[in-house]
């Protein structure tokens, strides 16, 4: 559902929905969220990926993201 007001980010991934709040802390690390998911992206497009290196790859971008997380909350906690 989509509210008048709310703030929507788009790409090839999907739609989401970004809280007022948080907006300008989402804008700062969003080179370095693109980083985070381009570790899987890099692997896949690199040749022959294998179980164990995209299980690896994930584990990089979770620990990627989550780090991004605490700091974007710790920015507007």
């Amino acid at each position: 559902t989509i509210y008048p007001d709310d703030l929507l980010h788009g790409d090839l991934n999907g739609v989401t929905t970004i809280p007022r709040e948080i907006a300008a802390e989402v804008a700062d690390v969003g080179d370095e969220f693109v980083d985070a998911e381009a570790v899987v992206l890099n692997l896949v497009r690199g040749g022959t990926p294998s179980v164990d290196g995209l299980r690896e790859a994930r584990a990089e971008q979770i620990a990627r993201i989550a780090q991004l997380r605490v700091r974007v909350s710790r920015q507007t906690g």
